[in-house]
């Protein structure tokens, strides 16, 4: 919430809380605003409120409003955020994620990302060459669109944008791919091909066996 203190006709001290330290004080900031002439006398009041919602909305949340405020940087500010939170993993995904969307909407302000801009952003991410020299899986395509959309449910909580655009892009049908499961038979067969090999692979393919561990988990460092 925002105080407002009248130093005169047109000059106002707006001051905003921003939680508290460990020592349990407020974190307070404060700005001085003149109210220009040519907002008339009956207006000044609306001016300042106004003003003093913008203000509140930069300390707190470090944004302007929708229309000042471009997708990259909310984005950023929304990482930073969120990176107490996430397991390093998870961070490194959104990270990811967005580093490949920015080219296409990063510079857009919140206000003007429509529908049809992140259905148009998603029509570029389909050219984009994925394994094998084919073009990316439509459900790699939908984890980049729920990405974005992650942020700008946090714009439209904090009120900074009216409603999440991404909630109405249409998306596309695909079939889900079946998934092949190795029977017994044939995971003693690979167990059998390998015995013979270096203890690196054997310990690769029974530790991915055992597990269920994804084709890249046995060998990823710890975090």
């Amino acid at each position: 919430m925002a105080y407002i203190k009248k130093k005169s006709e047109r000059k106002f001290k707006i001051t905003v809380c921003n939680g508290y330290k460990v020592n349990g004080q407020k974190r307070m900031k404060a700005q001085t605003i003149t109210v220009p002439s040519s907002v008339p006398k009956r207006g000044i009041q609306q001016y300042v409120m106004a003003e003093a919602e913008r203000i509140e909305k930069k300390f707190k949340y470090g944004v302007e409003e929708s229309d000042q405020t471009h997708f990259e940087q909310y984005a950023e500010n929304w990482l930073k955020r969120q990176e107490p939170f996430f397991k390093a993993t998870t961070y490194a995904g959104y990270k990811r994620n967005l580093d490949i969307v920015y080219p296409l909407i990063g510079g857009i302000p919140l206000a003007k990302l429509l529908p049809m801009t992140l259905e148009e952003m998603c029509e570029e991410l389909r050219k984009r060459p994925g394994r094998g020299g084919n073009c990316i899986k439509e459900t790699t395509v939908q984890k980049y669109l729920e990405t974005v959309s992650s942020v700008l449910e946090d714009a439209k909580k904090n009120d900074i944008i009216p409603f999440n655009p991404a909630h109405r892009v249409r998306k596309r049908h695909f079939e889900k791919e079946v998934q092949h499961i190795p029977q017994k038979y044939e995971m003693g067969k690979l167990m059998r091909a390998i015995q013979n090999e270096p203890i690196l692979y054997r310990a690769y393919y029974t530790l991915a066996i055992t597990t269920g561990l994804r084709r890249g988990e046995p060998v990823r460092p710890a975090m």
